[in-house]
């Protein structure tokens, strides 16, 4: 029971999730429409050559970032650690770090007041004070994550914005696998006032948006590199969106009706073994009855058996979630709240049903 219990309480807590995400990514909808006329590339070398490898890729992206940077309004807001694998920077830490140039920081509502940051500096916006966050497990990554973006240079002034009160942000990261996970609360940002890239860092370029003058631009730069022969694209930003949406509107009604189905199937499982169980200690707990024992006696040994059902199904759950990390505990818990709750009432119905209608039944020799 306890093993079929961690299942159906999984299988519901990852629905829960996945419909909770797509809701995320449909309610989107009027932030990337704003960015209808921007555009998202993408251009990489086919195989290692002479002409084109993974080292001129990256140098060629830091060109186009520094050439084009405000011509085309090229804006990066996206999270280092999960950034469709752009980011060749890993992080240990459980804090959010979001990288956002001053463009992008601009565009995805941070509570503080960018109109005087200073050019070629970094700032970092934490929900931590500067104190705080130098002694937390995740200042040891934004020293390294500054050091890529730097080179070597790390006398370059830092400075920390600490923001007292709750916030949340939606990044523009338009190719990230899920934009749900666009919606982030309380990260620690990393602004970049610099015009430019380090080639380490540079690969980051296909996760900005962008606005070109005219549809040819992105075109041009390609043939001034000569990379018409390798891979390189431009998609419209509205147009990645409307796709990742329809792909959520399906997403959620899958697990919707995978929801119900596994619901009826647990339930009317439940049910059988519940029934079971009872017509087992029918006896036993009419006799119970007649010898004028209360209720709770009478049932004494059924609550114990769901008791430790359920006590072994929340510890394997737990378990679980920490050692893989499939799913948010917070659904976790939710799904196993709601399941106990409709257990219970389910327990309720069938023991008020057994007192009125099948120990009378059972006394005269039936069930």
């Amino acid at each position: 029971m306890s093993a079929a219990l961690v299942l159906f309480i999984s299988a519901m807590a990852l629905c829960m999730q996945n419909i909770a995400d797509a809701y995320k990514t449909i309610n989107q909808r009027t932030l990337w429409n704003q960015y209808g006329d921007y555009e998202s590339v993408v251009f990489f070398s086919r195989e290692e050559s002479t002409m084109a490898n993974h080292e001129l890729d990256n140098q060629y992206a830091a060109d186009f970032y520094q050439r084009y940077l405000d011509e085309y309004d090229i804006s990066l807001a996206f999270n280092i650690a999960d950034n469709g694998g752009m980011s060749e920077i890993l992080t240990d830490c459980s804090d959010i770090i979001v990288y956002a140039n001053l463009k992008g920081a601009e565009k995805i509502g941070l509570p503080v007041d960018l109109s005087h940051m200073s050019k070629d500096s970094f700032y970092i916006i934490s929900p931590y004070d500067g104190e705080k966050l130098k002694t937390k497990e995740v200042w040891s990554d934004l020293q390294q994550i500054i050091k890529t973006l730097s080179g070597d240079d790390m006398g370059q002034k830092i400075r920390i914005t600490s923001v007292k009160k709750p916030y949340k942000t939606t990044l523009l990261d338009i190719k990230a696998d899920n934009l749900s996970d666009n919606c982030v609360r309380n990260p620690i940002v990393i602004i970049d006032t610099h015009n430019t890239l380090k080639k380490e860092f540079a690969a980051n370029v296909c996760t900005a948006i962008m606005k070109f003058k005219d549809e040819n631009n992105f075109r041009e730069f390609i043939e001034s590199i000569n990379y018409e022969n390798q891979v390189w694209y431009a998609d419209n930003v509205y147009d990645l969106y409307e796709q990742k949406r329809n792909s959520s509107m399906m997403e959620a009604s899958v697990n919707i009706v995978l929801a119900l189905v596994i619901s009826i199937l647990f339930y009317i499982s439940f049910y059988a073994a519940l029934k079971a169980e009872f017509k087992f200690r029918a006896q036993e707990i009419s006799v119970r009855k007649i010898l004028g024992e209360h209720f709770a006696k009478r049932y004494s040994l059924v609550f114990k058996m769901i008791s430790i059902v359920l006590i072994i199904t929340t510890g394997m759950l737990v378990f679980l979630s920490i050692m893989c990390n499939m799913v948010n505990l917070l659904w976790v818990f939710l799904s196993l709240t709601l399941s106990y709750l409709s257990i219970f009432i389910m327990f309720t119905v069938f023991i008020t049903i057994y007192e009125n209608h099948n120990i009378p039944k059972t006394l005269k020799g039936g069930y």
